[in-house]
């Protein structure tokens, strides 16, 4: 992936995915210069379990890190 932008649209695809969850909440932030931004996830599962994903993303040389 060559920008945050790519990535957060990747990320967005997969969780819906997620055949036995719904995602409750689904937050990016890109900070500039648009090399950095932040990711936060809460999927709720069919047995009422939730799982939650919260992460930093900062793209170097056209590589996620």
């Amino acid at each position: 992936m060559s920008t945050i932008e790519d990535y957060f649209t990747h990320a967005c695809w997969r969780i819906q995915g997620v055949f036995e969850g719904h995602p409750e909440c689904y937050e990016e932030h890109i900070l500039p210069p648009r090399t950095r931004g932040n990711l936060r996830i809460r999927l709720r599962f069919s047995d009422q379990a939730l799982g939650e994903i919260s992460e930093a993303v900062l793209l170097m040389a056209r590589e996620l890190r």
